[in-house]
């Protein structure tokens, strides 16, 4: 008799807590900028598990976590992986120079992009984001327009027990 388990994001679309923030042609304005965030801000932290991008140039991409109040976000509607319409209770979104963000704790990674080839960042463990903290992307070089999604689900505290 096989035992079906079902992984944490499954478990969170079907309750319709499971949603992609897509960034399409992002151009930060120079280097060291942020150009997508998240931000849970009420309800439950958020797990990110993977970001899929590409860039017209090479260079690097350095996802982070951190701390404070952002400016220069545009929201962005999340697609629910549920298929329904609910979105996530946070901040979210894009921009050419998000600012307001200090990192808290070390790095995640330093992600090298090939330009025009698309890259998946898988984060296998999650990237755990509390209630106010931000997920956020920072591209390092001055220049290149970015694409792509960060998928990621609400944490149901009660599940976990």
């Amino acid at each position: 008799m096989s035992t079906k388990v079902e992984t944490p994001i499954r478990a969170a679309a079907r309750k319709g807590r499971a949603w992609t923030l897509p960034f399409n042609a992002v151009d930060p304005t120079g280097a060291d900028d942020v150009m997508a965030v998240i931000k849970p801000t009420s309800g439950n932290p958020i797990e990110v598990i993977q970001v899929e991008v590409s860039s017209t140039v090479a260079g690097n991409l350095e996802p982070m976590v951190g701390t404070g109040a952002l400016t220069g976000l545009t929201d962005v509607p999340c697609r629910n992986l549920g298929g329904g319409a609910t979105q996530p209770k946070a901040e979210k979104g894009t921009g050419v120079d998000i600012t307001g963000i200090t990192q808290v704790g070390g790095q995640i990674g330093h992600y090298f992009l090939v330009a025009d080839t698309p890259r998946v960042i898988d984060f296998p463990g999650g990237v755990r984001v509390e209630i106010n903290e931000s997920f956020a992307l920072l591209w390092e070089v001055a220049t290149g327009i970015l694409s792509g999604n960060v998928t990621f689900f609400e944490i149901d505290e009660e599940d976990k027990n």
